[in-house]
């Protein structure tokens, strides 16, 4: 008897143990067969039951660039560019990119919702110049509190995963001739049908006192919105990101290729063609090639 009893246990810890390798394979493919968007929001909502959980918001990268045109004029007529010379400024530089999402309060009224903050980051170093030492030439600081939801919605044969509405403060925190800012409140929807994916972001921007407005025109080069087209083709990751303002005819776009060469590392390359890179350059047109690396990818 205790031979058979013995027996019958070896065969329902094998009978569980294959239940248990289906149920894990079953999870496994469910996970593969959800697309990479559904999988990043899934992240979003899933680790804001962590109160200190960060994630990235926007790709986290450090480029070497090289730009078709420098902005002399911005640091020409200005009363306090740190001792940064226009004349001085070179080509070459190094742009780096650090991008954070903080979860506030989850859930926030809705399922699959969430009160979130994020901040980004983005800075021009003048790395490799010698005359000016080195010098950042300037770094935007764009801090936002938002609510996200999610969905499943088909829209159109487009599957939208989820959907911020918040508040956006955008500057570069100096003063004078150099100073540049602007807020905003904002929409951003992102959908996907296999793997291509999207994202709109609409703005309204906060009207300031004409005295105090660093930028009054900014609207004129930056435009309303932001348009982004992302495919993940096997490992690698083309990007894209495009503005224009219909009315005055200025806009700008951004294309992005990364390709995995260690678990989170991967290679980053970025071409941006138009106005307003960073804030400083907001009326200024340029061409910039990038080269580097970045942390993940959002995809």
């Amino acid at each position: 008897m205790r031979f058979a009893g013995a027996m019958f246990g070896v065969a329902f810890s094998a009978m569980g143990g294959v239940q248990a390798a289906e149920t894990a394979s079953s999870d496994a493919a469910a996970t593969s067969a959800r697309t990479a968007l559904q999988q990043r929001w899934d992240s979003i909502f899933t680790a804001s039951d962590n109160p200190f959980a960060l994630q990235p918001y926007q790709p986290n990268y450090i480029l070497y660039t090289y730009t078709t045109s420098t902005n002399v004029e911005a640091y020409s007529s200005a009363d306090d560019t740190d001792d940064i010379e226009a004349n001085d400024l070179d080509k070459h530089e190094a742009k780096f990119q650090l991008s954070l999402l903080i979860p506030v309060w989850r859930p926030f009224i809705w399922q699959r919702s969430g009160l979130f903050a994020s901040y980004t980051q983005v800075s021009m170093w003048q790395a490799t110049n010698n005359k000016i030492s080195g010098a950042f030439r300037g770094t935007d600081y764009e801090p936002q509190l938002f609510v996200a939801k999610g969905f499943d919605w088909d829209l159109l044969g487009l599957n939208l995963r989820a959907a911020e509405m918040g508040f956006n403060h955008q500057s570069n925190g100096r003063s004078g001739d150099m100073s540049r800012s602007w807020n905003r409140l904002y929409t951003t929807l992102y959908g996907d049908h296999g793997n291509f994916s999207t994202e709109l972001k609409l703005w309204h921007r906060l009207e300031e006192d004409i005295a105090d407005d660093d930028n009054p025109d900014i609207s004129r080069y930056l435009g309303y919105y932001h348009l982004g087209l992302n495919y993940k083709l096997e490992q690698a990751v083309i990007s894209s990101k495009m503005r224009y303002n219909w009315n005055s005819g200025y806009g700008s776009g951004e294309v992005g290729l990364s390709y995995p060469v260690l678990k989170n590392l991967r290679i980053y390359g970025q071409v941006f063609s138009g106005y307003g890179e960073t804030l400083i350059d907001y009326n200024h047109n340029q061409t910039r090639f990038g080269l580097g690396i970045m942390l993940g990818d959002l995809l």
